[in-house]
């Protein structure tokens, strides 16, 4: 296993342990300045209970739950504790099974148990792991280290109908160095992960499931030029084996006889590079900025879970605010392809473009609005088949998405009586054409409308709020409207210990001019604080669906009651 490892397992254990030797150092010169013990924390308890007429259950009758989290402050050193359970057993047979601490000190932390970290895109990105990590950040320089179990092996299971695949054990490390100020930074990371190919029985290669490696390297570099003129680039390659089984390359070429000196290149072995990297012009009442990123087919990291790879994108951005600052606009265009080395039988394009504006022409008066389009072209090219011949030489196949908001609203009132008006409008277009045909084979439409009245009684610490909603969907043939009033009351009384909030709604659907479904809602929802450290709650929801047609009638009430205590 060593050989294995080489220069990765070095530096790690290198950098783990001077870093360790610091923090040991710090914490003994200022022990005696630091509070020896202190705690805080918090629990919460809820109870839910509901009940429904007319239809079956579509929950339990009865939850409760109980969530906590606890702080124990030793010396400068944090360590956060939290638990959560539940009645039911059959979601936490094991409410501890996954648990994980972060004791900080100064510009020390550590990371014991399961923890998630993210060092860059293209190496360690949000996997879950079970081991340790430490994070250091002592002046200008930075350095961030884990070790752990990415997943733990199991056994192919075949049975209840649909096969599962089996999952080797996967151990891997990262360490990320680097030094920033304010005119300038670069990072340095070293990502490695490995299958253990010993922790499963023989697997068949028919189930096409072997023990992987994979050796990801990243510098990442951000510079200040001049005072107005920002650069950004991160770069990476990845060493991928999908077999570890397979044979070993003697004498590998290019990135790989590099990569040979941290991990066995092999006849299954992959070399993938990614970049991405941006120019950002900062102007006196703006910006102008210009992104380009470029990801290698099959790239991949076991590190992330989920890689888009196959990618070139361009963009191009601006923004800019006029009349003393009241008049702010946005714009950014771009666009992204993928079959990069031109392998694939299609290809796919996409236009992006996407704009802002908000005006504030007086203090009461706003507007915003905004606009997107999402424009994809895709081009698939048959595969040439002898005993088979088409008209077509190749299909073309376009999506447009347009996407428009506009908001206004408008403040009035005193001090005593504040009062507002806010009106929104949303559409959202979906067309599909394919061919070279200007008719839309197929298009969707959304239209969403909403209006409100609000009034601040400040004086009684009451505030009212009417409004209306009008939605209007069309998808081919099938056109739905929803539509109907809605009512707000908001109270503070004991001093604003205790606050009240009605509210309900009464919406009616039509579907192709015809009446389908009727729906009340109401909720009320009262909160009260005896106390600094103390909460208590009371959520009530109720719907009524009245009968249209064919359709039945049911009632659905949901009672949740909540205690909260920090300390």
């Amino acid at each position: 296993m060593a050989s294995k490892l080489n220069l990765p397992l070095l530096g790690f254990l290198l950098f783990l342990v001077i870093p360790t030797y610091w923090v040991r150092a710090q914490n003994l010169e200022n022990i005696d300045k630091e509070k020896p013990v202190s705690i805080s924390g918090g629990v919460q308890l809820n109870a839910m209970g509901y009940t429904v007429k007319g239809i079956n259950s579509r929950r339990a009758p009865f939850t409760w739950i109980g969530t906590g989290n606890l702080n124990i402050d030793l010396y400068g050193w944090s360590v956060p504790l939290s638990f959560s359970y539940t009645n039911h057993q059959g979601n936490f047979q094991q409410p501890f099974n996954r648990y994980g601490i972060s004791p900080t000190y100064k510009w020390a932390k550590a990371y014991v148990g399961y923890h998630s970290l993210t060092y860059s895109a293209y190496t360690l990105n949000g996997h879950v792991f079970l081991g340790g990590g430490l994070e250091l950040t002592p002046g200008k320089y930075r350095i961030n280290a884990m070790y752990g179990r990415f997943q733990k092996a199991v056994a192919a299971d075949t049975q209840a109908g649909a096969a599962k695949p089996p999952v080797y054990q996967r151990q891997g490390m990262a360490l990320k160095t680097g030094y920033g100020a304010a005119k300038g930074s670069i990072d340095a990371i070293v990502f490695y992960a490995a299958d253990d190919k010993n922790s499963l029985p023989q697997v068949p290669d028919s189930l096409s499931v072997f023990p992987a490696q994979n050796t990801a390297l990243s510098l990442i570099a951000k510079k200040q030029l001049g005072k107005r003129l920002t650069m950004d680039a991160e770069w990476a390659t990845s060493l991928f084996t999908r077999d570890q089984t397979a044979a070993r390359v003697s004498q590998p070429s290019g990135i790989k006889r590099i990569g040979a000196k941290l991990m066995p290149m092999r006849e299954s072995t992959t070399a993938h590079q990614a970049f991405k990297g941006g120019l950002t012009l900062a102007l006196n009442k703006g910006f102008i900025q210009g992104r380009y990123e470029r990801v290698d087919p099959d790239y991949q990291t076991l590190g992330a879970y989920f890689f888009s790879n196959d990618l070139e994108n361009i963009t191009l951005g601006a923004g800019w605010q006029f009349w003393q600052n009241r008049l702010q606009l946005n714009a950014q265009g771009g666009i992204q392809h993928n079959n990069l080395d031109q392998t694939d039988i299609s290809q796919t394009r996409r236009w992006v473009s996407n704009y802002t504006a908000n005006l504030l022409p007086t203090d009461r008066w706003q507007f915003t609005t905004t606009y997107s389009n999402f424009t994809s072209f895709t081009n698939i090219r048959p595969q040439a088949d002898p005993f088979f011949s088409t008209e077509f030489d190749s299909l073309n196949f376009y999506q447009v998405n347009q996407n428009a908001s506009l908001l206004m609203s408008y403040a009035f009132g005193t001090k005593e009586r504040k009062g507002n008006i806010v009106l929104s409008s949303t559409y959202q277009q979906v067309t599909e054409t394919t061919q070279d045909s200007l008719s839309a084979r197929q298009a969707s439409f959304y239209y969403s409308n909403n209006a409100s009245y609000r009034i601040n009684y400040v004086p009684l610490n009451l505030a009212i709020s009417i409004g209306g909603n009008l939605h209007y969907n069309l998808l081919g043939l099938i056109s739905t409207t929803t539509w109907g009033p809605l009512l707000s009351i908001n109270k503070s009384l004991m001093e604003k210990k205790m606050r009240g909030t009605f509210s309900t709604g009464l919406n009616q659907v039509i579907t192709n001019k015809l009446a389908t479904n009727r729906v009340m809602t109401a909720r009320f929802n009262t909160s009260y604080s005896p106390a600094k450290s103390h909460q208590v709650s009371l959520n009530i929801n109720f719907l009524n669906n009245y009968p249209v047609e064919q359709q039945h009638s049911f009632l659905e009430w949901t009672a949740t009651a909540r205690y909260g205590y920090t300390f």
